[in-house]
């Protein structure tokens, strides 16, 4: 019987389920130990026991007949069952083994949702695949779909935390759980595996019509249910896929209303429903807009708050969206060096700790950027490229674009023109492969500075890349955009054609009403005071 319970064993559980009365087990125990097949904790005759060896322990299972170890199960579940501090996973087990299906299927489920609140999401994917293993053994019904696409759900939202948006384990969930719901009818659990489906394609695309698709798919049928959860998944989908096509004023409105329908005592929970926390994202994209659009201390307000929101969430997904999506995006623009390397380092012990290969590979770009800006080019690269190699491992496109570009940047302070020109037009592609727009000014931008920069300068390309800039960052509203590229030619080609320079950049810095002490603005105020 204690073979039954595992190598270790507590002398109360066993007396719990042993015919025997205690004085006549303190016997037979005692004579296990004479024989040295088991070892006693401790000094207490009512503590725990140790089988000497993983294998004697093995052995004394097998030699009981199957039915005979179905009924120790059996009462081993029943007795661990009085206990309310048992491990759901080692319910499941004695559960399984007793043939009780129903109620192993059960705690394999608790047991991964225990993890999960955790954090521990590898865990908690092993767990639900155990559920969902037994549950695929049983006779196909509706009950059992629907079960299923609970599981799938689960299973899909651990997998985005753990493996990544792209990762084939996240697709594979969440693409089985959208045919099970042309079969279940259950809208609670058809939002969150169009979440999936959304999520695996925006990582691939933001920009691109599935995408998009997906998203606008969600805030339709959202608009049929009077619960607000969905309009505000859907509002918030829409917002990050106009985002990234570059419509800044669109995503405003939509991660506004994203906002205002998050309930901070109720969404917070749907954390382990949709991978992050739904305030999160929606603010770190609007401070993304906000900055982009002239509004520096604004934005950095809003990313700090939803990187404390995070924080309190106890969500280690929602701790990286936080710190990757609010103030390290944000250091594209503002160049707080300081700030950038405390936020990337803890994203990366983060991500090292709880082995998360997305983030670690978001995590290296970002470290390789922080060295190309502390003067380490050659290690900065490397780290650069380790990052972009991890992206793909993770079948993530999303912001690879950026990373590029950053790469570019790296061999334009590195001296290294030619690569960095190729970096460049590497960025552009990906621009063009995933219609993620909103950082493409910043990418033209640079693709200048290089053609300018290199032994066969190339001033009248240049000059078109820094125009082709110029318009990007207009069209898009994109004033930070615009700011940048005009301290770029005033810097290079103060007397380009009609075009005087020095006025455009006292133009668009004069649409700037905070944020004066920032780098970029620092900068422009020094050139145009260079002209009076």
């Amino acid at each position: 019987m204690a073979a039954c319970i595992g190598r270790e064993f507590e002398h109360q559980l066993l007396l719990d389920i042993s015919p025997l009365p205690d004085r006549d087990l303190k016997t037979a125990l005692d004579r296990l130990i004479e024989a040295e097949l088991i070892f006693r904790r401790g000094l207490s005759t009512d503590g725990s026991y140790l089988f000497k060896h993983a294998l004697v322990r093995d052995a004394a299972c097998e030699s009981l007949l199957k039915k005979r170890r179905k009924d120790i199960h059996a009462k081993l579940l029943s007795a661990l069952e009085t206990r309310p501090d048992t491990a759901p996973e080692l319910l499941a087990s004695h559960a399984a083994q007793s043939e009780n299906i129903e109620k192993a299927i059960h705690y394999w489920r608790l047991a991964g949702e225990q993890a999960v609140q955790g954090s521990a999401v590898f865990e908690a994917i092993a767990h639900f695949e155990q559920a969902r293993g037994l549950l695929l053994a049983q006779p196909r019904t509706h009950n059992r779909d629907e079960y299923e696409l609970e599981l799938l759900k689960k299973i899909g939202s651990a997998s985005i935390a753990a493996r990544g948006y792209g990762a084939q384990e996240t697709i594979t969930a969440f693409d089985t759980g959208l045919e099970l719901t042309k079969k279940v009818d259950r809208p609670d659990l058809l939002f969150p595996i169009l979440y999936g489906q959304y999520v695996y394609r925006y990582i691939k695309g933001g920009g691109n019509p599935p995408a998009h698709k997906v998203a606008s798919r969600i805030l339709d049928e959202a608009a049929g249910h009077a619960d607000t959860i969905p309009q505000m998944i859907g509002h918030r989908c829409v917002g990050m896929t106009l985002f990234c096509q570059g419509r800044f004023a669109a995503s405003e409105d939509h991660f506004q209303r994203a906002l205002e329908l998050y309930r901070d005592e109720i969404d917070h929970n749907l954390i382990f429903e949709y991978g992050t926390d739904s305030k999160v994202s929606a603010q770190v994209f609007l401070a993304a807009v906000t900055l982009l659009r002239g509004f520096p201390e604004r934005a950095s307000s809003l990313c700090e708050a939803a990187l404390q929101w995070a924080r309190r969430s106890n969500n280690v997904h929602s701790l990286e969206y936080a710190l990757f999506f609010g103030p390290i995006r944000q250091s594209l623009c503002l160049r707080d060096i300081d700030q950038f390397e405390e936020r990337v380092l803890e994203l990366s012990a983060v991500a090292d700790e709880n082995r998360l290969p997305m983030w670690q590979a978001y995590a290296s770009t970002q470290l390789g950027w922080l060295l190309s800006l502390r003067g380490k080019f050659d290690d900065a690269i490397l780290q650069l490229r380790s990052g972009l190699d991890g992206l793909e491992r993770s079948g993530v496109k999303y912001d690879a674009a950026v990373a590029c570009g950053q790469l570019a940047e790296a061999y334009l302070l590195a001296g290294r023109f030619d690569e960095g020109l190729v970096a460049a037009e590497n960025a552009l592609d990906l621009v063009r492969e995933t219609n993620e727009r909103w950082f493409e000014p910043e990418i033209h931008r640079l693709h200048g500075e290089l053609l300018l920069s290199g032994s066969n300068g190339n001033a009248s390309r240049a000059i078109a890349a820094f125009e082709t800039s110029l318009n990007l960052a207009r069209n898009l509203g994109a004033v930070w955009w615009e700011l940048r590229t005009a301290i770029s030619m005033a810097r290079h080609c103060p007397a380009e054609g009609a075009m005087d320079t020095f006025e455009l950049l006292r133009e668009i810095y004069g649409r700037f009403s905070e944020g004066f002490d920032r780098p970029d603005l620092a900068a422009a105020k020094d050139i145009l005071q260079s002209r009076l």
